[in-house]
């Protein structure tokens, strides 16, 4: 045999210091006295000399004596067995010692004296040891056996019971290994063989593939030694021992495998997380990419809250990532952010600063999570939600971190890229403010402002007027944030101006006024910004009440490079500031300098409408405040400036006034006529212009203009009826001033034709006047009768008379009909004296000449009969007219009524009452 295989043959005896042996430990032979022949020298001094010696001594005569024999053999086989040995491990030939040694051995067993000698299990012992160093493996285990057969409770048994199992595995004999193992297990009882002993068996188990049955052998190992707690050697066995737990249970069923065996060994709390990393491990190695990640990750989902947990999960991604499966990396990625981020159960209790590589992973995942669901966004296959969601944890996780300004604007970029623009506007502005000054914080402030603008064109399409209001708000605190932080950045002046003219759209007048002034104080906008700010402060200040100022800023607009488009628009301000300045000075209660401000709008801007307004406001104003002559020249001034102005209609109201007020209704009087005549006034104005003209005329004396003018209002105005009967009724008042009798009756019967005509628009007024005029028209007949005759012969000038009383009685039962309590009083009381009035003419008529007594008598008989139905008639009358003073009515008429009564029948009515009171009920 080669000094190779001899060498490692002799590893396996004692333990070789491999990975896969323990240290050496003592033998048995250690442990036998050394007995000293007589004579000789001490053979510890040097082991060759004793040895040499002993060997000697043997040859020698006095080696006759069996005790001195047996000594000197036993004590010179283990000399030349250990000279073997140290010739071995120094590569020098050994076979003559090793087999003097056997030989030795052998006659020692063998010796009849020694069958019952305490050290023959030492002697097999040693046999085996020296068959083994000389390469004779059967011969060895043959001892070896017989020692655990003979002395099965010898201190040596364990180490024999597991020589022969290591020589058995080495010939691969894995049942008969097993059996052995088993046997040094059983007899070590815990000793330094055990651990070995069992981990062999576990490796004998593996060979024969009953991985189930070697794992509780691999596990006993490791539950006695934790991973930590060993040197390097133990180490490499315990890695072995799990290598080969990993290869079993992949050979089972993978995970669940572990999962299942685990759950019956209580035990493995402590390294059940190596089981599934060296599971993953042996699945890497073989480049089972996903078979290696679902191991990894068997442990974090078994035991979430463990401290290995974020490792093994970390394991999972790196094999997914490793192998190209990146779909499913980002899977476990995502798990890992859900299991391990900082508000996960895992941290209960733990410190971020001991466990930098679970921040770190948990970073790197969110990272990567983020940035690929916002490509997949971007490239149409994503979801924006997601990226969004996976940005706003890795902020969560690591607001302070110095990726988080570029994370929490590309948050922006992708809410922006998905139409979300307040989200993106608030992800923008937390990049731009939150984190100080950084690279990209101007960007994104102005990021934050073109989204917020985004969001004004939309609300403004669609939305509310409350989300249309609070849009515009929010950009405008967007820009104002932008200038304010960022004032070097060249499109700061800009945003401030665009600013400043959003705060004058929504009404914020003082802010937008300040803004704008900040920006022309700032001098470094461009000169179209520059106007633009001219503009909003003068807007601004205009809407503040600030007219001055708005006139300056409106005039220094005018001569700067603006837009010419706006110049007509702006010429107008310019002159509304003017004119606002008049009105101010007016609420001021200052009259003379608000006339000013108003007169000069037509000096400075003559083209301006508000010029025409100036004039015309200046001379309400001097008519408001009294003025009545200077009012009326204003106002002259406007309507011969402006004739045909939208104010005229009412200059010429106002001037036609100022001119009443001033005294001169002769001026007056056409100002109002011309008033009358004003286009598409209102009738009801016109309609009083025209009478009030008609009077004015009268008051200045002007009678022929007066019913010239009145009888224009009748032409004109016959609605409403009742001013339409006052007319009739003045003019027929004025002819009667004028003693034209005729026109005078002419408009009396044009108030009772149109009274008749009238229908429902009759009212008292109209009738009174109306009843007023029947009677005035009536008086005329009545006295007609009175100035009617009764001469002889009767029967000739009595029917005439009784026409005239008749034609009398007529009109004045027309004008007693209107119903008019002093007019029908009056007319029934004319109609009763009418009647007693034909009566008395009768009884008081001249007597024919030449009647005898009895004749006359017989003639005045006949006239009393004839005047008595007069008579009566105007009792009846008069009666029916006193009555009235019992329905409340007591007139002059009913009083005259009364007093004819007592006349026409004294005995009835000639009966005076105390308290009797006249009521005139008309003039």
């Amino acid at each position: 045999m080669s000094a190779v295989a001899l060498i490692a043959l002799a590893g396996l005896w004692p333990f070789a210091s491999g990975t896969d042996t323990p240290d050496p430990v003592p033998t048995v032979a250690d442990a036998v006295p050394v007995e000293i022949v007589p004579g000789r020298p001490d053979p510890d001094s040097d082991p060759q000399k004793a040895a040499d010696a002993y060997a000697a001594f043997l040859a020698s005569p006095a080696a006759a004596d069996e005790t001195l024999r047996l000594t000197a053999m036993r004590r010179l086989a283990d000399l030349r067995l250990d000279a073997a040995e140290a010739a071995v491990a120094e590569g020098r030939p050994a076979d003559a010692m090793l087999a003097e040694s056997v030989s030795l051995y052998e006659q020692l067993l063998s010796a009849p004296a020694l069958t019952d000698a305490p050290s023959r299990d030492h002697w097999l012992y040693q046999l085996a040891r020296a068959h083994a160093m000389a390469a004779r493996t059967q011969a060895a285990e043959a001892a070896l056996a017989a020692l655990v057969n003979e002395y099965p409770g010898s201190p040596m048994a364990p180490e024999a019971w597991f020589r022969i199992g290591e020589s058995r595995f080495a010939s691969s004999d894995w049942a008969a290994a097993e059996e052995a193992y088993r046997a040094t297990r059983d007899a070590s009882a815990g000793g330094e063989f055990a651990e070995q002993a069992q981990y062999k068996l576990g490796w004998a188990l593996f060979k024969q593939a009953r991985h189930e049955e070697s794992f509780p052998a691999f596990a006993a190992r490791l539950a006695e030694n934790p991973l930590a707690e060993q040197d390097a050697a133990g180490r490499e066995l315990v890695e072995d021992s799990l290598r080969a737990m990993a290869i079993g249970f992949a050979a089972l069923d993978g995970p669940e495998s572990v999962a299942r065996w685990l759950d019956s060994v209580p035990s493995a709390a402590g390294w059940a997380w190596l089981a599934w990393a060296r599971l993953g491990d042996l699945y890497r190695d073989n480049e089972r990419w996903t078979d290696a990640a679902a191991a990894y990750a068997g442990w974090a989902r078994r035991a979430p809250l463990d401290v290995k947990a974020p490792d093994m999960q970390g394991r999972a991604i790196g094999a997914l990532t490793e192998g190209g499966f990146s779909g499913e990396a980002l899977i476990a990625m995502a798990e890992y952010a859900d299991a391990f981020g900082r508000q996960s159960p895992w941290w209960e209790g733990r410190q971020a600063a001991d466990h930098p590589q679970v921040r770190k992973q948990l970073k790197d995942a969110l990272d990567t999570l983020a940035a690929h669901h916002h490509a997949a966004f971007q490239a149409g296959d994503g979801s924006a939600l997601e990226a969004a969601e996976w940005y706003r944890r890795w902020l969560e996780e690591f607001p302070g971190a110095p990726e988080a300004p570029e994370r929490h604007f590309l948050l922006g970029e992708l809410l922006y890229e998905d139409g979300r623009l307040v989200a993106a506007a608030e992800a923008y502005h937390s990049a731009a403010f939150a984190y100080g000054n950084h690279a990209r914080a101007a960007e994104a402030g102005f990021a934050a402002i073109v989204a917020r603008r985004d969001l004004v064109e939309s609300e403004n399409e669609d939305g509310s007027m409350d989300s249309r209001s609070a849009a515009r708000s929010e950009l405008i605190d967007a820009q104002l944030a932008f200038a304010d932080a960022f004032g070097s950045d060249p499109r700061a002046p800009a945003v401030r101006v665009e600013a400043a003219r959003r705060l004058l759209d929504m009404g914020r007048l003082e802010d937008a006024a300040l803004q704008a002034d900040r920006a022309l104080a700032d001098g470094r906008a461009d000169p179209a910004d520059a106007a633009a700010a001219l503009l909003v402060s003068g807007h601004a200040a205009f809407g503040l009440g600030a007219y001055p100022v708005a006139e300056g800023r409106y005039a220094e607009w005018l001569t700067s490079p603006g837009d010419s488009s706006l110049e007509g628009a702006v010429t107008e301000r310019l002159a509304a500031a003017i004119y606002r300045q008049g009105e101010a000075a007016e609420a001021a209660g200052d009259p003379v300098q608000a006339v000013v401000h108003y007169r000069r709008v037509a000096d400075a801007v003559p083209t301006s409408p508000l010029a025409a307004s100036g004039r015309h406001d200046a001379a309400a104003l001097l008519f408001r405040q009294g003025d009545w002559t200077a009012a009326a020249a204003a106002y002259e001034d406007f309507l011969g400036a402006w004739p045909g102005h939208p104010l005229a209609p009412g200059a010429r109201i106002s001037l036609a006034e100022a001119l009443v007020n001033a005294g001169d209704p002769g001026r007056a009087a056409p100002a109002w006529s011309a008033v009358s005549r004003l286009p598409g006034e209102d009738v009801a104005l016109r309609r009083t212009a025209a009478w009030r003209a008609a009077e004015l005329y009268v008051e200045a004396g002007l009678m022929a203009d007066a019913e010239a003018g009145l009888e224009d209002y009748l032409r004109r105005f016959a609605e409403p009826a009742d001013a339409a009967f006052e007319a009739r009724s003045r003019l027929a008042e004025l002819a009667g001033r004028r003693q034209d009798l005729e026109r005078r009756q002419h408009w009396l019967r044009e108030i009772i034709t149109a009274q008749a005509a009238a229908g429902p628009a009759a009212s008292a007024r109209s009738t009174t006047l109306a009843a007023e005029a029947a009677m005035e028209l009536a008086r005329p007949a009545v006295e007609a009768f009175a100035t009617a005759e009764l001469a002889l012969p009767l029967e000739q000038t009595v029917p005439a008379k009784v026409s005239t009383m008749e034609a009398a009685v007529a009109a004045l039962g027309a004008a007693a009909r209107y119903n008019v309590a002093e007019v029908t009083t009056e007319a029934t009381f004319r109609m009763g004296e009418l009647y007693r009035g034909m009566g008395s003419a009768l009884m008081q008529s001249a007597r024919p000449a030449g009647l005898d007594a009895e004749t006359l008598e017989q003639y005045e008989l006949l006239l009393e009969e004839q005047a008595f139905p007069f008579e009566e008639k105007a009792i009846d009358i008069h009666e029916a007219n006193a009555a009235r003073a019992a329905e409340g009515l007591y007139d002059e008429w009913i009083v005259k009524s009364f007093d004819a009564l007592s006349r026409l029948v004294p005995a009835r009515w000639d009966r005076r009452e105390t308290g009797e009171r006249l009521v005139r009920l008309s003039d």
